[in-house]
This record gives C-alpha cells, sequence and structure tokens, in this order.
C-alpha cells in the first residue's frame, strides 16, 4: 500500500503522524554534577553536535572546576541557550554520563512517541535553524 501524507504548516508529512509541541515529548534536565564525577566534558558544535571537548580541542577549554556542570546522560539532548539559533544543538551517543556547561540546556525525550535521532536531525535542519533565529530575534527586541 502506498503511504498517504497531508499537507501541514510544517511541510508535507505522512498522514498518520501528529503535530506535537516540544513539551509534549520533552522534558528538560537540571542534573547537576553534585557529586564531582569524573566523565568526559563535551562540547556542542555547529555542524558535529556534541563532542568530546579535549579531544575536539586538543586541550582543556572548560572549567577545572566541574561541579555546576550539568549531567548530560546517553539519548539527551543539549544545546546552548545563548547560541542555538546558530544550530548548536548536540544529541549525546557518545557516553553513558558526560558533562556540559551550565550555559546549555539538556532534556529528554519521551522515545515511546518520537525517535530521538529523527529528532535531531530535524533540529539540525536549515528550515528549524531559522525558527530559532526568529524565536530569539524576537526576544531580544
Amino acid at each position: 500500500m502506498k503511504p498517504r501524507y497531508r499537507e501541514t504548516k510544517i511541510g508535507l508529512i505522512p498522514e498518520e503522524w501528529e503535530i506535537k509541541q516540544i513539551w509534549e515529548i520533552a522534558n528538560e534536565i537540571k542534573e547537576k554534577n553534585k557529586e564531582n564525577l569524573l566523565v568526559p566534558v563535551l562540547s556542542c558544535t555547529k555542524y558535529d553536535g556534541l563532542v568530546d571537548s579535549l579531544k575536539y580541542f586538543g586541550k582543556q577549554i572548560f572549567s577545572k572546576d566541574t561541579s555546576t556542570y550539568r549531567l548530560v546522560k546517553k539519548h539527551q539532548f543539549a544545546y546552548a541557550t545563548n547560541h542555538i539559533e546558530e544550530g548548536s544543538i548536540g544529541y549525546q551517543d557518545l557516553y553513558d554520563c558526560a558533562l556540559i556547561s551550565p550555559m546549555y540546556t539538556v532534556f529528554s525525550t519521551n522515545q515511546n512517541t518520537i525517535v530521538d535521532k529523527y529528532l535531531f536531525y530535524l533540529l539540525k535542519t536549515e528550515r528549524y535553524r531559522q525558527i530559532f533565529q526568529s524565536k530569539t530575534n524576537s526576544l531580544q527586541k
């Protein structure tokens, strides 16, 4: 049977899909490194998403005191709150647990509702970068 599609405000989608708001499928995680875990520290790049900071930069660019850093566990997302309009969002699939700067927002999804990798690729598109840019510009005015 041939799949059927419908036109929506976000474009053509399969007929059986629902359009959801991000707050309906995701929850912000605010867990900090209170126990001073010695796990890798990640950075978020515009094109590659989350990367191991030490390996990527070849030196330590993060604070020695990581007690205020956020935990980002495997299958969670993180984005640079002050640079989301640049497309700085990542999906953590490198380690069971890692750290990210406290300037980042971390969230997880209800994996029964959405496929994480699909959401990641969607949020990395130019269309969504422009949406983020328009939303952050309107907040700055």
